[in-house]
């Protein structure tokens, strides 16, 4: 039998880039921000994907 893929729990900085269609550079700024979420993992920048819909949230709340 295959192994099932474990269901993916964070994003790369460019999965999230292409996600919210933005640029690399921005995200990785946001990452430079140091807002809550992101990690190092080796030598990628990570967010937990609750992580980043919290962030979604809260970006959507100020617009509002």
């Amino acid at each position: 039998m295959a192994e099932k893929q474990p269901i993916k729990s964070y994003y790369t900085v460019p999965e999230v880039a292409k996600e919210l269609n933005l640029s690399v550079i921005t995200v990785r700024r946001y990452v430079n921000k140091k807002i809550k979420g992101f990690y190092k993992m080796g030598k990628e920048w990570r967010i937990e994907k609750e992580k980043l819909e919290a962030f979604l949230e809260e970006l959507k709340n100020q617009a509002e």
